[in-house]
């Protein structure tokens, strides 16, 4: 297949750049095309920064982890974040991160530097120019960072390639912060509830025993995996009403929701979409944060106080010659304690014992009081009533939050726009198409 070669002051774009360069041909200065212009070589190189797009996505991903791992530190070493403010300082981390990797993207010279240990690849296999390989319209040179510098011959078509690029990082990096504070939030409340829930089995355990500690854990477990079926089944049913939609209009709707549009737009750039980005509208919302809340709203250790008191009093007379005994006794139970409870393993034991004896010509008197009092804890099971409460907690954990409302939002209405900024970069490749085709200077035809 024909190849044409690249002239002087040709546009260069990076797949992960949001600003156009150009060709400066400065490694020989005889062989001339398209109308004068210097022929370049594997030895030119570009003006300028690319604007990197990645380093901008980077520092707003670095900026969500920095966040997460903050707040699950400060959780774990006892302190306390609550999910509003884990949002607030997943967003902002995000949002600053996003700053900072713009700031090292404008770093004078910084994609020259990432560049400098690579080549052009392909260049003509034959063709020299002042005993230099030749460019072709298909050379590219890697960046360190992933990206690679591609060639334009039409600034139209190089101007509209960056403004999609603009516009897609602006998504990825809005939909980051988005999913930072929803990543923030559930941190927050899993650590939260993973501490309350295992501090509580450590209780239980010290308290009634390995069985109180399994029990617990057992129904902690059971409400885990409610909330989270809750949470996917609810998601599965709106995903299903977004397809519905879909099917049933002109409107791409379940499309726009899980981000079909920017993973396009990342096509059309030939770029990586972030291991960390916006999550799926119509089908990715934090399950585990969604389970873990109902550990932290509704699963309190059913722990009540109980008593079992014993209370005994006898009376014994001795009258008769035969020594025959007449006897009178008084026996009293009284307890609160639930057979189907567990009890703790060392309750308060207070006992008292009171014995009278008198004799005299006639016979013998006894009398005696006795009374044995237990007083501890019990470990109560969930009961119906508390059952059915967090049934319908789980079924309100499983509905989404404002936060993941403005996610779904944002993924329809950013998916929507990004079709408009595709569509004029496809436009343009007609443009692309004839500027190369003004290069009339082909393979070895120099």
């Amino acid at each position: 297949m024909a190849q044409r070669y690249v002239p002087n002051e040709v546009f260069l774009v990076c797949t992960d750049g949001m600003k156009k360069s150009q060709m400066l041909v400065k490694s020989q200065s005889t062989i001339k095309i398209a109308n004068g212009k210097l022929a370049a070589t594997i030895n030119d190189r570009f003006s300028g920064n690319f604007f990197c797009a990645k380093m901008v996505i980077a520092g707003a991903i670095i900026g969500a982890i920095i966040a997460a791992v903050v707040i699950a530190a400060t959780i774990l070493s006892g302190g306390a974040v609550g999910v509003g403010l884990a949002m607030a300082i997943g967003a902002g981390a995000a949002a600053g991160g996003a700053v900072a990797g713009a700031g090292a993207a404008l770093t004078p010279s910084i994609c020259s530097l990432l560049t400098s240990g690579s080549d052009w690849m392909p260049v003509h296999p034959k063709v020299k120019l002042e005993n230099q390989k030749a460019l072709i319209e298909q050379s590219k040179i890697p960046c360190l960072l992933g990206g690679n510098v591609m060639i334009f011959y039409s600034e139209a078509a190089a101007d509209e390639f960056t403004d999609l690029k603009v516009a897609s990082t602006l998504t990825h990096v809005g939909g980051i912060i988005l999913g930072s504070a929803l990543l923030s939030a559930g941190v927050a409340t899993v650590f939260t509830a993973g501490s309350s829930f295992f501090a509580n089995i450590k209780m239980i355990n010290g308290t009634f025993g390995t069985k109180g500690a399994f029990i617990y854990a057992g129904e902690g477990a059971a409400w885990l995996l409610s909330g989270y079926g809750a949470s996917q089944g609810f998601d599965w049913v709106k995903g299903e009403v977004y397809q519905g939609v879909q099917d049933n209009s002109s409107y791409p709707m379940a499309d726009y929701a899980d981000g079909k549009t920017l993973e396009n737009a990342d096509k059309l750039t030939q770029s990586d979409e972030p291991f960390f980005d916006v999550p799926n509208a119509a089908g990715e919302t934090d399950y585990v944060a969604d389970a873990s809340d109902i550990l932290i709203k509704d699963h309190d250790p059913n722990i009540s106080n109980y008593y079992d008191l014993e209370y005994e009093r006898r009376t014994g007379i001795h009258t008769n010659p035969d020594g025959s005994v007449i006897e009178e006794t008084e026996l009293d139970r009284s307890t609160n304690r639930n057979p189907n409870s567990i009890q703790e393993r060392n309750p308060t034991r207070t006992s008292t014992s009171n014995v009278q004896h008198q004799g005299d010509a006639s016979g013998s008197y006894y009398n005696t009081e006795r009374y044995d009092l237990e007083e501890g804890s019990q470990l109560d099971r969930t009961n119906l009533s508390q059952a059915r409460s967090k049934g319908l907690t789980s079924l309100k954990n499983a509905l989404p939050s404002p936060l993941e409302l403005g996610i779904e939002a944002y993924n329809i209405l950013t998916n929507m726009l990004l079709t408009i900024p595709i569509k004029d970069f496809e436009a343009s490749l007609e443009g692309e198409a004839a500027a190369r085709n003004s290069i009339n200077v082909i393979e070895t035809d120099i």
